[in-house]
């Protein structure tokens, strides 16, 4: 994570387990916008 804090928007690339991580983080940051880039359909609607 880059120094990201509430009402930022958050871009995350990849849907394996850093990435689930990752969007995890950002919604307990109370990020406003993630933007989640996946190739795998199933994973993304977890996204």
């Amino acid at each position: 994570m880059a120094n990201v804090k509430k009402g930022d928007t958050d871009a995350i690339v990849g849907d394996g387990a850093a990435g689930v991580c990752a969007i995890n983080v950002s919604k307990r940051l109370s990020v406003q916008r993630i933007i989640a880039l996946s190739e795998n359909p199933s994973r993304q609607k977890v996204a």
